[in-house]
């Protein structure tokens, strides 16, 4: 007999407070997602997968909200790519992010379309962030990224 996942219960209260009621402004979900948030009506309800089941009333999808900001995000070049993954592993290697979310988005917008090694390299060590602490990204890589030469 197969076992579903479970899910933790979000209640309206916990989902009213993470993202507010019609009109509100959450300021932590602004400063993340900027007009990909605020310029559009809510969609969080649209296409919530059915694995949900009876959580499915509450449950929110935010991979349009997700798929907003990537594509508003401003287009960089390989250089600029570079510098701020630079900018967040060597400020995650001392225990803070340094990027703005705009410039989160910016660097997941390139990397898209981008087959530059460097940039492949670079954001690669920049999502062990989810898996590392900063101790052990800096003993892994360390060397690599202080010598790092932006091309």
């Amino acid at each position: 007999m197969q076992q579903r996942a479970t899910i933790p219960k979000m209640s309206r209260d916990i989902l009213r407070e993470l993202f507010g009621k019609k009109g509100d402004v959450h300021e932590p979900i602004e400063k993340m997602f900027g007009g990909a948030y605020l310029d559009h009506p809510d969609d969080s309800r649209e296409n919530v997968a059915e694995v949900f089941g009876d959580l499915a009333p509450e449950v929110s999808n935010i991979t349009g909200l997700i798929r907003r900001a990537i594509e508003g995000a401003t287009e960089i070049d390989c250089r600029i790519n570079q510098q701020l993954l630079l900018k967040h592993i060597l400020s995650f290697m001392e225990g803070e992010s340094l990027l703005t979310w705009e410039e989160h988005w910016q660097t997941v917008k390139h990397i898209r379309n981008c087959h530059n090694n460097n940039c492949v390299t670079l954001d690669n060590i920049s999502i062990m962030d989810k898996l590392m602490t900063p101790q052990e990204m800096k003993s892994r890589y360390w060397d690599l990224v202080k010598n790092w030469r932006v091309e």
